[in-house]
């Protein structure tokens, strides 16, 4: 739900976002297509290949490699544009974390987000959960039946990490109603029934790593 326009001034961008939900998530606007491939931001950064161009950034990375475009955003506005378009960072949040910070680090991805649109940069939202502590606000900001993007990479070392990331899959279908899922990292089969329930298509990009080594777990 859209509440309200207010103005929230970072190094003069981000004029007049629109907030979202209880806790006022900025609304970034995601596009309809479906990236061929993707590169993650450290990488993306460094490279100078003309093919790596036709990808999508991602942000599924240690935070120490993209706390930079937080604080100095324009600083990368230019590389950013050479490429196909950007997936919103994604913070970490972890369940052990105090509330406000979990909040800000989503909060962060979305402002960010906005930021990508106001450039006319292709944008999808990175959704995020860590706890189900965290529905409550990490589903804002998102426009229902849009696009979204999920990472799955070292979400399921166990038993209960593997349910919160399939119990978070199904609050994100049922909430946001995604048009089309794209995962950074392979879906389990539950998560891939809810898929099929749905009617949600999904395409999974496997990170360099389970690609040598066969699966991401």
């Amino acid at each position: 739900m859209i509440n309200k326009k207010f103005s929230f001034d970072k190094s003069g961008l981000n004029q007049n976002p629109i907030f979202c939900g209880k806790y006022d998530m900025p609304y970034v606007e995601s596009s309809d297509e479906i990236p061929e491939d993707v590169i993650t931001f450290e990488k993306a950064m460094k490279t100078k290949n003309e093919e790596d161009y036709r990808k999508w950034i991602v942000f599924y990375c240690d935070d120490s490699e993209f706390e930079r475009l937080w604080n100095a955003p324009n600083r990368y506005l230019e590389k950013l544009k050479k490429f196909e378009g950007v997936v919103t960072p994604d913070f970490s949040m972890y369940g052990d974390m105090p509330y406000p910070v979990k909040m800000m680090n989503v909060y962060r991805s979305r402002w960010l987000g906005v930021w990508l649109n106001e450039n006319n940069i292709k944008t999808i939202v990175n959704v995020r959960w860590c706890d189900e502590e965290s529905f409550d606000y990490v589903f804002d900001g998102i426009e229902e039946q849009s696009n979204i993007f999920i990472g799955t990479l070292g979400c399921r070392r166990n038993n209960r990490d593997r349910q919160l990331l399939e119990t978070g899959f199904e609050k994100v279908c049922t909430i946001v109603k995604p048009k089309f899922i794209l995962s950074y990292g392979s879906l389990t089969p539950n998560m891939k029934s809810v898929c099929i329930k749905n009617s949600i298509p999904y395409k999974e990009y496997m990170p360099q790593i389970s690609k040598v080594f066969g699966g991401v777990k």
